[in-house]
Parts: C-alpha cells; sequence; structure tokens
C-alpha cells in the first residue's frame, strides 16, 4: 500500500482516518501494487513541489479541500488562502447525495480519486475494459472517476503482469539485411498452407522467390511431402538454372532426405535451414507469402470461384509484373531484359481484324511490335546450352565443404556486356541501398539494447505458435544470468534455457511474475525453450507436458458416503463419513441450505436465509466459468450447471430458524459492515454432502482467511448482540459452484482433468477475482410446496467510511427472506 507522507494517521488496523470517518482501505498487498506505487513514487518525486500536491492528491490533501469549500469565503480567521481557495472553487464542488461530503468535479460531478486509491480503481477500470490499453482506460475513467493524470494509467498498465506476457511480439529491432547480388543467387522457399480452402486434391503452395530480382514461382501440391517439393525445383533449376544457395525453414519438407538430394544434380547447391520458430529469418518470402493470398483472394473473389489452382499463375505473373519497391523494378525486365507484353488493346486489335500471319500487320502495326522488342530477339546471339554434372555417388555433399564465393559480388550481375546491365545496375543500386539503412539501422539498435542490458534484467522469450493457445501468454517471463558480447543466457521459472539468445529476439518486460522474482538458479536444470515454453503455458511444473487427452468414464457402482435415515433432515451432518473412488479426493461437507424447509425443518422454523457474493459481473469468472462447464457437460450424471448469471459465493446458511430469530439476523446483516476485500479463485475441487456432489471453485488462501474472518465476526454479532444461537457455523472452504453431478461422477477425473487442461491456459492461472465492497440486500421467497425468487431493488446503505471507494461498488451479497417479509429497507 502506497505510504503517504501523513503516516501518523493510519491506524494499526490498515484504516486511514480522515476528517473523523473511516476511509476503507484494502490489507492485502501484491506485489504488482507494491511496483506501482514505487514508480508513482518516482513520477512524483520528478515534479516540481509546486505540482507534486495537485498533481495526486492524497487523503491529507483531500481533506484540505474538503475544509477549504466548507467556508464560505477566503478569510484570515478561517485560515484559508485566497489562491488556493479560487483553485479549489474552480475545479472542485462538495456532494452530499449520500450523506457523505464527498469531493467531484465542478464541471461534470465525476468522483474524485485520492492516490491511495488509484491501484484499485485503475485495476478494476483495467479488467473492466478486458485488459485495455491506455487509450480504452482513459475514455473509462473519464466517464465515472476525476483526477487521474494519464501518465498515472501507463505506470499501471507497465504494472500488469497478464498484459506484460501477453502483448504483441513486434519487431522492435530492426533486422539486419541479407546483401544477395544476381539472379538466383539466393532462392527462398515456403510452403503456404491451404487445407481451410482446398481445391480438388490440392492443399498446399509451394511459393519461390529470388532475393535479388523479387521474381516469383508457385506450384499447387496435393500434400507437402519433400518429394513433392524436389520434383518442383528440380523442374524450376532445369529451366532457369540452379541457384547458388536455396534458403528455408526448418520444416521436415525442407530437410528431408529428397531435397539433400538436389546436391547430387547440382554438387555447388548450398542448403540453409532457418532456425525453428522464428520465420525473419525469411523475411522475403514471408512477405511475398502475405501478397500471393491477398492478390489470389481477390483474384477468387472477382472472378466468382473456389478453384485457386487455376488463378495461380495469374496472381504470379501479376506479382512478377508489378513494380518490386525493393529494387524500384519491375521484376520481368530484371529476368527477360524487357517489359512485360500487357498492350492488350492492340493485340485485341489485332484478333478482331484475322491477322495471323506477320505479313497481314500493318507497317505501323509491325514497327510498334517490333520496336517493343516482341518480334525480334533482343540478343541475336545464339544462347549457350546449359549443362549439368552428374554424380554417380549416392552420397550427399553434407559432409564435403562448399564452395566459397561472394554473395554479395557485382560479379554475379553477369556479364559487364550483357544488355541485362542497365536494368540490373539500377536494381543494384536501390537494393544496396535499402539494405545499407537496414544494416544502419540493425546495427544501432542491437547496440542501444546492449548498452542498456545488464544481467538481472528481466525479458520475455516469444513462445511459438505451436506451443501455446490462442488465450497463453505470447512471451516467457525470463531472467538474463549471463552476457556476452549481444547474446544472453536467459532463465525462467522451470528451468535455464539451454541456448543463447541474441538481445534483438527478446522483449523487455517492466513486471513479472513473483516466482520469477524470488528465482534459486542453483537448484535449476537446463531445459529447451519448447520444454520451457509448455511448462509455463499449461503449469505441469511435474514435467509433463503431453497433450495427450484421456476420458473420464462414470462409475455405476457409485453410491451415497452416507445414507440418511428415515425422519432425519438433510441438513444433519456427521463428520465420521469416509470417501471413495469416484470422489476420493473430494470433501465431505454438511448440506447446510434447503429448498424444502417444510421438510426439513421443525414447524416453528421454517425460515431459511442465505447471504451471499454474487459474481456474475465478473468477466473472467463468468467466462472461465462457461470453459469449465464445457469440460464437465459430457456425462448423463451431472444434475445442473450453475447459471453463469447467477454464479455467487454463499458466506452462511441460515436454515431453520423462527421468525423472530429470522428478523434479528437480518438486522444484524443490515448492520454488518466490513474493509474491503479481493476474492479470487485459483483452484478447483469437488464437494460431497448428503444431498450430491458439487463440482467448484475454490477460494485462494488469502480470501479464505479473509472470508472465514468475516463470517466469524458476523455469526459473533448475531450471538453476542442479537441472542440468536448459530446452528450450524460455517465449516467448508469458500467456493463457487458450477454444477451438481451424482455420486457416479467421476469427480475425481474430472477435477485432474480441470486442473491441468484448464487453469494453466487461464490468465494468471485462476478463474478470476472481484472486489467485494458492500452488503445488499434482497429477498428470496417460498410460496407452499413452489419455490419462487425474488430480488429486491433495495437502495444501496452507503457507510460514511466508504469515501475512497465511491464510484466501485460493483457487488454486493443477496440476503434470502420468507415471503411474509417484505423486502428490507
Amino acid at each position: 500500500m502506497y505510504n503517504h507522507p501523513d503516516s501518523n494517521n493510519i491506524g494499526s488496523n490498515g484504516v486511514i482516518l480522515s476528517d473523523g470517518n473511516d476511509v476503507v482501505i484494502a490489507d492485502d498487498i501484491s506485489n504488482a501494487e507494491k511496483t506501482f506505487y514505487s514508480k508513482i513514487d518516482d513520477y512524483k518525486n520528478g515534479l516540481s513541489s509546486g505540482m507534486r500536491e495537485q498533481t495526486m492528491i492524497t487523503v491529507s490533501y483531500y481533506n484540505k479541500i474538503l475544509n477549504a469549500l466548507k467556508q464560505t469565503t477566503s478569510r484570515k480567521e478561517t485560515g484559508v488562502n485566497s489562491y488556493f481557495y479560487a483553485w479549489c472553487k474552480k475545479f472542485f464542488r462538495v456532494d452530499n447525495s449520500t450523506g457523505v461530503d464527498l469531493l467531484c468535479s465542478s464541471r461534470n460531478g465525476t468522483r474524485l480519486v485520492i492516490l491511495e486509491a488509484y491501484y484499485t480503481i485503475l485495476r478494476d477500470v483495467h479488467e473492466k475494459t478486458g485488459h485495455g490499453g491506455r487509450d480504452k482506460m482513459s475514455v473509462e475513467v473519464k466517464q465515472h472517476y476525476y483526477w487521474i493524470p494519464s501518465k498515472v494509467i501507463s505506470i499501471y498498465l507497465s504494472t500488469c503482469v497478464a498484459c506484460q506476457i501477453r502483448k504483441p511480439v513486434k519487431n522492435h529491432v530492426v533486422s539486419t539485411a541479407i546483401v544477395s547480388l544476381g539472379f538466383l543467387t539466393r532462392l527462398q522457399i515456403d510452403l503456404i498452407d491451404s487445407r481451410t480452402r482446398p481445391d480438388g486434391e490440392f492443399t498446399w503452395i509451394l511459393h519461390a522467390r529470388d532475393h535479388f530480382s523479387k521474381f516469383s514461382w508457385a506450384y499447387a501440391l496435393e500434400t507437402k511431402e519433400a518429394k513433392n517439393v524436389a520434383e518442383h525445383l528440380t523442374s524450376l533449376f532445369y529451366q532457369f538454372g540452379p541457384c547458388k544457395i536455396l534458403q528455408s525453414d526448418n520444416g521436415k519438407e525442407f530437410t528431408a532426405q529428397a531435397i539433400k538430394d538436389l546436391k547430387i544434380i547440382w554438387p555447388g547447391l548450398v542448403i540453409i535451414n532457418g532456425r525453428p520458430g522464428h520465420p525473419q529469418s525469411q523475411g522475403l518470402v514471408e512477405r511475398g507469402n502475405a501478397t500471393l493470398c491477398d492478390i489470389l483472394g481477390k483474384f477468387l473473389h472477382d472472378r466468382g470461384t473456389d478453384h485457386w489452382t487455376q488463378c495461380l499463375g495469374a496472381v504470379i505473373y501479376s506479382m512478377n509484373t508489378s513494380l518490386a519497391r525493393g529494387i524500384d523494378t519491375v521484376p520481368f525486365e530484371i529476368m527477360f531484359d524487357q517489359k512485360p507484353r500487357v498492350d492488350l488493346a492492340l493485340w485485341q486489335v489485332i484478333v478482331e481484324q484475322g491477322m495471323e500471319d506477320k505479313e497481314d500487320l500493318p507497317d505501323t502495326i509491325a514497327h510498334q511490335l517490333t520496336s517493343e522488342g516482341d518480334l525480334t530477339s533482343v540478343n541475336n546471339q545464339p544462347a549457350s546450352s546449359a549443362t549439368c554434372h552428374l554424380s554417380t555417388s549416392n552420397k550427399t555433399d553434407d559432409v564435403i565443404e562448399q564452395p566459397q564465393f561472394d554473395e554479395s559480388s557485382r560479379a554475379n550481375l553477369g556479364s559487364q556486356n550483357s544488355q541485362h546491365m542497365s536494368i540490373r545496375d539500377r536494381a543494384d543500386e536501390v537494393y544496396l541501398a535499402n539494405a545499407n539503412k537496414r544494416i544502419t539501422a540493425h546495427n544501432r539498435c542491437v547496440q542501444h539494447l546492449s548498452e542498456n542490458c545488464a544481467v538481472g534484467d528481466f525479458i520475455g522469450v516469444k513462445i511459438d505458435k505451436v506451443d501455446r493457445t490462442i488465450a497463453d501468454p505470447k512471451l516467457l517471463p525470463c531472467v538474463i544470468i549471463d552476457k556476452k558480447h549481444h547474446d544472453v543466457k536467459v532463465a525462467c521459472v522451470n528451468g535455464i534455457i539451454d541456448q543463447w539468445w541474441p538481445l534483438e529476439s527478446l522483449v523487455p518486460l517492466t513486471t513479472v511474475p513473483q516466482e520469477l522474482l524470488d528465482l534459486n538458479l542453483s537448484e535449476l536444470k537446463e531445459i529447451p525453450l519448447i520444454t520451457a515454453s509448455k511448462l509455463f503455458v499449461r503449469n505441469a511444473l511435474n514435467g509433463v507436458t503431453c497433450s495427450c487427452k484421456a476420458e473420464c468414464n462414470d462409475d455405476p457402482l457409485g453410491t451415497s458416503p452416507y445414507v440418511v435415515p428415515e425422519n432425519q433432515s438433510i441438513l444433519y451432518y456427521n463428520p465420521n463419513v469416509q470417501l471413495k473412488p469416484p470422489y476420493s479426493t473430494c470433501s465431505w461437507v454438511p448440506e447446510g441450505f434447503t429448498s424444502t424447509p417444510k421438510i426439513d425443518c421443525p414447524q416453528e422454523a421454517q425460515n431459511v436465509l442465505m447471504p451471499r457474493i454474487p459474481l456474475n459481473s465478473c468477466k473472467d469468472l463468468v467466462t472461465s466459468t462457461m470453459r469449465a462447464q464445457s469440460l464437465i457437460n459430457n456425462s448423463n450424471s451431472v444434475i445442473y450447471l450453475q447459471n453463469v448469471s447467477t454464479i455467487h459465493c454463499s458466506l452462511a446458511y441460515f436454515s431453520c430458524y423462527t421468525d423472530l430469530e429470522n428478523d434479528i439476523i437480518q438486522q444484524m446483516l443490515n448492520k454488518f459492515k466490513w474493509t474491503s476485500f479481493t476474492l479470487a479463485f485459483d483452484d478447483v475441487s469437488c464437494d460431497v454432502s448428503t444431498v450430491s456432489s458439487y463440482l467448484v471453485a475454490v477460494a485462494d488462501s488469502l480470501s479464505q482467511k479473509t472470508l472465514f474472518n468475516l463470517v466469524r465476526n458476523l455469526e459473533h454479532l448475531i450471538t453476542e448482540k442479537g441472542g440468536v444461537n448459530i446452528k450450524l457455523p460455517r465449516l467448508e472452504t469458500f467456493h463457487m459452484t458450477l454444477a451438481g453431478v451424482t455420486y457416479q461422477y467421476s469427480s475425481d477425473c474430472k477435477i485432474e482433468e480441470l486442473r491441468t487442461k484448464l487453469l494453466p491456459t487461464l490468465p494468471m492461472k485462476r478463474l478470476g477475482s472481484v472486489r467485494v465492497m458492500i452488503l445488499r440486500s434482497a429477498s428470496m421467497t417460498q410460496d407452499g410446496e413452489t419455490a419462487k425468487y425474488r430480488l429486491c431493488d433495495s437502495v444501496l446503505h452507503l457507510p460514511e467510511n466508504l469515501i475512497k471507494y465511491v464510484g466501485t461498488l460493483t457487488l454486493a451479497a443477496e440476503v434470502a427472506a420468507p415471503i411474509r417479509n417484505e423486502c428490507p429497507e
């Protein structure tokens, strides 16, 4: 919690005393909150001394403003400075609509937020906007709150661990350029997956692109087997000659023996495979893939067809005959030393006139075609015949030293006397200029990173898409443990990554999980990145990273662990009950609530009360509940799934009370107050009672402690002040019910499945959390044999000690009451 200068006003119970009123402040302080207020301190200390108090208003300054506005004028006897009084009148006014004097905006009446409440307010806004960014949060804050600087919002975003490890992985460092002069000096190849839109038997596209000229080839494939790739590459090489360097990613279709066998025909061929999960090394063809797919989609739309194989040739032709910005030249011209024949209007006239022979053409048209190089060869010299040297050896040249050549040499452009040279010189000039810009920018960025990177800094390593789901973190939080020049060694919570990483491939993190802060390197072993990624996103701390699926089958022999004797209420609790499969890992709990009090309660005690905290306002809890229920609802043994609009956490069960006792309990509930707290659910479990089994989301240890203290105080208040004896004190852990199931349901297996398949995929690896603020009264009624439910639209009772949380009262507790009692006022 933020320790402001007026620390003497803070009571031992964590309550700040403000003008005689208690301002409630939560006592559960997270590491993120400590980091937030530490950064706030740094920001505040950077302001001028005259701006600090007015930029971020503390409790003491809040009281000073409130006291000034209560004065009718600024006089010496009031002790209010005239300039300060005018400033207060300009920006603030006092609102007493709730019975408490609160500061709000003089313009639109939104509540003023003090510095000590920044973290709580911004966390609620951040969750409400779906972990929105600065702009979304700013809009939401301005609608409901006042006097929160925009810089404070940016500081909060830098402390959100969930956002940090899921932020977009951008190329914050310019990638270095590959300099490869000359046609087919370097050929990059890649596969485009079209399995979601097949054309008959064809489901893949092989895309090859020359690095210098940007000239492309594309072939439709039925499968991505290496032999199919090799056949098309062999055809390409026989038509245009082999490339010097063949570059691809690390896919099996490019590393198989069929590709390596190309070196048998062309021994000088150099094959390079990129690093796994690093498409940046294939930048040219990856960008070409995006262009190809974009143009292909437009061609299919224009032609009204789904047969993309028929459009593939036209797409490649349009790419090769369009200007390539990287060389400021058309690839077709570099390839063939002539412009593409695209004078469609001229050829249409020739066809319409029925002119088939050269002698039939008018002189003007024949001269035009000749001048464009269409009827006569640009080079009258006979083409040299291509030769290839076949090797009789069955071995590849992988172990033989590759021929050395200068990839960036101008000699690769061809003969200086070639008519291609004028075009290629122009392309070479633009190509090298762009490459030099990228190399300079890359070196500058890497140097800056190296100077600002040190051992102990926290960074993120990109998690490949195949190792995570769409909801999992994109970055693996790590700490730098060693550094050599521009490369670093990193460690995560599950081990030390067994490779060195270039600085430009890492992403700086401003906040990390607590586990990484407490890391003990001496206990860690080296593990591959893939294993570390799976362990992180799946929370498989036991080292299991398998994605195998196993079914949970019901046990038809499952029976109730305790048979309720005849004429005994289901509310009776026998603690000496042993559980067995299929619910041996569950907890045996009392059934504290009855929907049939006429059967289970004495005739004179028919009232049932159930104070509870509604949780349906929390988007994360609603979403995680639905996901959990989708895994649970795969059996006929499921009795019901809890409606997500009514998910709640019950505080206590007051079953079988008389009318007088019921009235007293309600009075005590209306008088009862507590300091606000966070209620979080981080685990799943199962409970077994005399009625059925329940699959539940379990509150974390801090929430359990807070809730048990709260309920014990409530029970004490009812007993000591109200004189009502508590018939069944709270025993079981606090939870949120997900589903009710029979005793035959495979509860043991399903809980394990939820813990391994659901929890690791959730943000913060928990189902969600809410901020509990204040009680709200409501009524649940019963009429005869049929239970009917009704919620009262009661007015929120706002205690005077909730000044800092005005505007954030999003949660409440519902109180069940019999039909003859009216809703509480």
